[in-house]
């Protein structure tokens, strides 16, 4: 426990605690990640920390251009402390997100790779060899 100075705005504090427990509690801890992208001659790669997860929390999807990296997981214990206690609030039983990203034409979406290990998930997005737009094509003027 800690000591707690009481002032005027005390009631305000309270209610405003309040209800950030009530958002916590009912909708889960949320937090967008910390992501990295990078680009090299062959390769886009975009990089996700997400510590604490699995392989299997994430869903990596690939439509229309557009990347999508979700993940979601749920405690599977009980609510319940040691014998005698109950939590007063309790944070780090769920964690959801979901972040997209447009691809450029350049992205050979047939190839992508997924990897998660410790703690970052990786994508790898090889460009392809054919990209329209590094060809050069004269245009008539009329």
């Amino acid at each position: 426990m800690l000591p707690v100075a009481r002032g005027e705005f005390e009631p305000f504090v309270s209610l405003s605690n309040w209800l950030t427990d009530r958002v916590h509690s009912e909708l889960g801890h949320f937090s967008m990640p910390s992501v990295n992208i990078r680009e090299s001659e062959k390769e886009y790669t975009i990089e996700v920390a997400a510590p604490g997860m699995e392989k299997g929390d994430f869903n990596v999807d690939m439509h229309d251009g557009l990347l999508t990296i979700a993940c979601e997981k749920k405690s599977e214990c009980e609510c319940q402390g040691k014998e005698g206690e109950s939590y007063l609030r309790r944070e780090f039983n769920y964690a959801k997100f979901s972040k997209q990203f447009t691809l450029p034409d350049s992205v050979d979406e047939a190839n992508i790779q997924a990897n998660y290990d410790k703690g970052v998930l990786t994508v790898q997005l090889p460009k392809r060899q054919d990209d329209p737009r590094k060809q050069r094509r004269s245009i008539d003027v009329k």
